[in-house]
């Protein structure tokens, strides 16, 4: 009930893939499905040729998308331009994993609200109040010293024994 949710961005809302570039995945995708499920040897082929496609203009899509940001256009204003840029190197410093799979009992676990009760389990075994500590009541082993007492400066009254 009280666990955090978010939803991350999935790879077709990077702002460098439009949509020529989208389509381009669909189609490998669907050529993988196909190669899965036929087994033939020239749909692998096919699906191969379109993963390295994709691969190569995405990463060519990217890094267009990341000049255009260092170096922007003449028609782009100048704080218009840096924000962009400033907004785009602080989203690369996010992690959108979230919390990993978790082992709980042998049992790999990785719904979100299994994670939390897993967590919340560990957190309760660890901060616990209970303890088995229990201070000795006999007598001190050193004996006390005698009192201290503390006097203006250059009095001679306090080194008296």
């Amino acid at each position: 009930m009280f666990v955090p949710v978010k939803k991350c961005k999935s790879k077709e809302s990077c702002p460098w893939v439009r949509k020529q570039l989208q389509r381009k995945i669909r189609r490998r995708d669907k050529a993988f499905k196909r190669s899965k499920v036929t087994g033939r040897l020239s749909d692998e082929h096919k699906f191969q040729k379109l993963k390295q496609e994709v691969q190569r203009d995405l990463r060519r899509a990217y890094w267009q998308h990341v000049e255009e940001l260092i170096m922007p256009r003449d028609s782009d204003e100048g704080n218009n331009s840096m924000k962009r840029f400033y907004k785009f190197i602080k989203h690369q410093k996010m992690d959108h994993d979230g919390v990993s799979p978790l082992k709980v009992d042998g049992i790999l676990v990785s719904d979100p609200s299994m994670k939390a009760e897993a967590l919340n389990k560990q957190f309760k075994s660890v901060f616990i109040n209970e303890t088995d500590f229990k201070p000795d009541k006999q007598h001190p082993q050193y004996p006390s010293i005698m009192p201290i007492n503390i006097t203006a400066p250059g009095d001679s009254s306090c080194c008296k024994a």
